[in-house]
């Protein structure tokens, strides 16, 4: 299942279960059948399957806010990637943005459904109580977005400019019209892939797993044209917002709202600024980030309430 920006792409259910997951459900059923006293193997399946549904609400939601707003700030997030002095978006896409490369980031990027499920079924069974934040965490992610996408409904470089990795076009300070689902700022895949490295802090191996996938998922947007580098900073700082929220660390979770909405409503409305000094938008990214190494959520480790139960790398 995609939710992205892919006019082409559809929703093919048999397809979805082929691959990583349906190797996942095949793991969950050795897992059950090796400890049959546990349900989470099953719940992890019931959950697995459940998110085609999810997935059609999600764009149901894109669809109807691309309707609402069928005018786009594209070209000024162009413009502010331009002003990098590097255009990251158009690098990365055009070395990364086909052959091999381009198939095994797709695959990254429509892995964000298998990947929380993963992470939820981890800190399901070590029975600490964080999975259930985990939910929240990204159900308010989620939520919170559709919502940040109404201030600047924007489509992503692949499909704003036809031109797109080769051609990296200097369109004017204007809003223009295209066509597709608006969620690009922030992007959604990156918070929620910071998200699942926020819940895996008990174990330094699942860690790593969850870094790398967002990793690949910072990629994967640049590459396939889905979002801007800007997308990604702002994305940083909304994940802090999503977990510090959950957690009720209302402070560290209210500053990191305020800082996406500065950097929301500073491109809405000072955007010639930025576009023209480059340079502060390098020191607001880097302040940005710096912030929120404070902001990151802190490591809650309650006790285990059943060891034997915790999943390995090497027992899954």
């Amino acid at each position: 299942m995609t939710v992205g920006n892919q006019a082409t792409h559809e929703i093919h259910f048999v397809q979805e279960l082929i691959s990583p997951g349906f190797l996942f459900v095949v793991v969950m059923c050795v897992w059950l059948i090796r400890n049959p006293k546990t349900m989470i193997p099953l719940q992890a399946i019931v959950f697995l399957c459940l998110f085609p549904v999810i997935g059609t609400v999600c764009r149901t939601a894109l669809h109807i806010e691309d309707l609402a707003l069928p005018l786009r700030w594209d070209a000024v997030l162009c413009r502010i990637d331009n002003a990098l002095g590097i255009a990251p978006a158009w690098i990365v896409g055009y070395r990364f943005g086909h052959g091999f490369s381009r198939i095994l980031l797709q695959h990254v990027y429509d892995l964000w459904i298998l990947m929380l499920v993963i992470c939820w079924v981890v800190n399901r069974a070590r029975a600490d109580g964080r999975a259930k934040g985990l939910l929240k965490s990204y159900a308010l992610n989620l939520m919170a977005g559709w919502s940040l996408f109404l201030l600047l409904p924007a489509n992503g470089p692949g499909f704003a400019f036809p031109g797109y990795p080769t051609v990296v076009p200097h369109p004017d300070l204007a809003l223009i019209s295209v066509r597709g689902l608006a969620n690009s700022i922030p992007s959604l895949h990156m918070s929620g892939a910071l998200i699942l490295v926020a819940h895996a802090a008990r174990s330094r191996n699942w860690r790593g797993i969850f870094v790398l996938n967002a990793i690949g998922t910072a990629m994967a947007t640049l590459a396939l044209g889905e979002h801007y580098l800007i997308d990604l900073v702002v994305a940083v700082p909304f994940a802090c917002f999503a977990v510090n929220m959950i957690d009720q660390r209302w402070r560290r979770g209210f500053c990191a709202l305020a800082s996406v909405l500065t950097w929301m409503f500073a491109i809405r409305w000072f955007a010639p600024v930025l576009v023209d000094h480059g340079a502060i938008i390098w020191v607001a990214a880097a302040l940005t980030l710096i912030g929120c190494w404070w902001l990151k959520p802190e490591r809650r480790l309650p006790e285990i309430k059943s060891p034997a139960l915790v999943p390995s790398c090497q027992s899954l």
